[in-house]
Parts: C-alpha cells; structure tokens; sequence
C-alpha cells in the first residue's frame, strides 16, 4: 500500500445516521414491473413543463441541494458540503496534489465520521476506494474499513463494484439503449437484492437530465458519492421512478416514484419524492440552487 493510502487511513471518527422526512400521503405506489434491461411503463406524477434552453450553453454550478450547501475551488472541483439543518455536519473533498487520488471526511463538529479514500485510474475515475467508518464500543474508537474496486466500460459506465475483502459481495450495473442505468444487482454472500430505475412512465416523454448527480439510493452514497463525477456516466436522463427489493425473500424494500419543477434553461428546481417504505408513504421536497458564470 502507497503512501498516501497509509497516511489517509489513519484519521479516527464515527458513522453519519440518515433521518427521514415527513409522512404526508397513505396512498401506496404502484410496483414497477421490468425485466431489468428496459425502462418502466408505469404512471407516475406529470412533470412541470420547460423550455428547452440548452443549459450547457452556459456555464453553471450547483451550490444549494436540500440541505446540503455546496462549496467549490478555483478549479471547479468540490470542496465542501455544508449541511444547514444541522450546522455540525459538513463533508470534505480533498485532491490529492500528484492527482493519483482524493479523499472524503465526514465530520460532526470536531468528530471524524467516516474517511474514504479514493485512487484514481488513468481517466480520473474511481477505481478502488478505502471506506472506513469509526465507532466507539467501550470508550474505546474502533475503526472500520471496507475497500472496493469499480470496473468501467467502453462507454465510461460503471458496470462492477467488487468488496476487495469478500469476494461473495459485489454490484453489477445494467444499462439500456439510452445509456440510462436500470438495474442494480447485489450480491452478497449467496443473498440478492436489486435496485431498479424507471425513465419513462406510460404516455410520457423522457426528461434529459442536466443536474450532474448520481442518480444513487442513499444506502449506497458510502460506495458512490452522489455528488463527484468520478464513477462514470450513469444516466442521460431524469429518473421518475425507483424500486428496491430483496429478490432472496421475495420482498419489497423501497417504492419511489419523483416528480420534478425546472427553470426556463431546463435546469431542476426542486424534486418531489414520493416514497413508500416500512408501511408509510412518506414525501419530500429537495430544493437545488445554482451558480452561474
């Protein structure tokens, strides 16, 4: 191991907890149906209509998303997330000078939560990340890691995530004609559960995507920051609906269907989430702010 693998995989802290928003409608989604290569044909909540204005033509960032306040250098590269609903979270992005690689601390106040280590291959992507989460059992900081390697193909898409330290544990990315990700597989020890994407529901017209994120469910933002552009490309258009099951035990884990509110140049302006889970059909709204040079 490099130098700067050792030094970054040093640092103490413990693992962030996520919360969920408000339950705001008892009315279950649908289930999706699809054989995992092409999009859903289900109905889901009309989006706002917008001028398509080319927002590539100028030059913009995006500085607000939920509660998340985003911070750049002079380079255009991520250097901050500052949350505004609790002051004490912040993330931090690091390159590293030589270019071989960069790394993401979480922090709560002065507490390090989780450090990742990224190393980049000849292209600028991920290629292995060191992921390592801090508890503290006894009064005693125990330090965990977990590393992954990522596999891309001709058309820079992300197609393998393989746990370095379990070879039973692994994530294979399925895209369809539009280059769009449809269906995560997770393997893991004999277990298998799927997360699917929907672009196009019945009657309706795909939405091209201009926000730059990663369209990534929460339980796997430790593995692919939703926010770096260092994974690949993963879609070219707005997911609307999202389904996450447990394919061993035949269950449902997450329905998610999304509608969305734009600007004149096309750019998203807010998100609805709508979201059955655990019995509860929960909703939210994530608010996005943009620079503009």
């Amino acid at each position: 191991m490099n130098t700067f693998v050792k030094s970054t995989l040093s640092v103490l802290g413990i693992s962030l907890l996520a919360s969920l928003s408000s339950c705001t409608n008892n009315e279950a989604i649908k289930p999706l149906q699809s054989n995992g290569t092409t999009p859903y044909t289900e109905t889901a909540p009309q989006p706002t209509q917008v001028n398509n204005l080319l927002p590539t033509l100028q030059t913009y960032r995006l500085v607000k998303h939920g509660d998340w306040q985003l911070f750049y250098d002079e380079q255009g590269d991520l250097v901050k997330l500052q949350s505004t609903a609790e002051p004490n979270y912040r993330r931090e992005y690091t390159r590293a000078s030589n270019g071989t690689g960069m790394t993401i601390q979480l922090f709560n106040g002065y507490n390090l939560w989780r450090k990742t280590l990224i190393l980049f291959d000849a292209k600028g992507r991920c290629k292995e990340s060191f992921i390592t989460n801090y508890s503290v059992v006894n009064g005693k900081t125990v330090a965990t890691t977990r590393r992954f390697s990522y596999q891309y193909n001709a058309a820079n898409q992300l197609i393998k995530m393989t746990n370095l330290d379990n070879a039973g544990h692994y994530l294979e990315f399925l895209y369809n004609d539009n280059n769009d990700l449809v269906v995560i597989n997770i393997k893991k020890n004999g277990k298998w559960e799927a997360m699917t994407y929907g672009y196009k529901p019945a009657g309706e017209a795909l939405i091209k995507d201009y926000t730059r994120l990663n369209p990534i469910w929460m339980t796997l933002h430790e593995e692919i920051d939703p926010f770096l552009p260092i994974y690949g490309k993963f879609n070219k258009n707005l997911v609307r609906l999202f389904h996450y099951d447990d394919k061993t035990a035949g269950k449902s884990l997450e329905k998610v269907s999304y509608n969305y509110s734009f600007n004149r140049m096309g750019l998203v302006t807010s998100q609805e989430e709508i979201r059955f889970t655990a019995g509860q059909t929960l909703t939210q709204t994530i608010n996005f702010g943009y620079q503009f040079n």
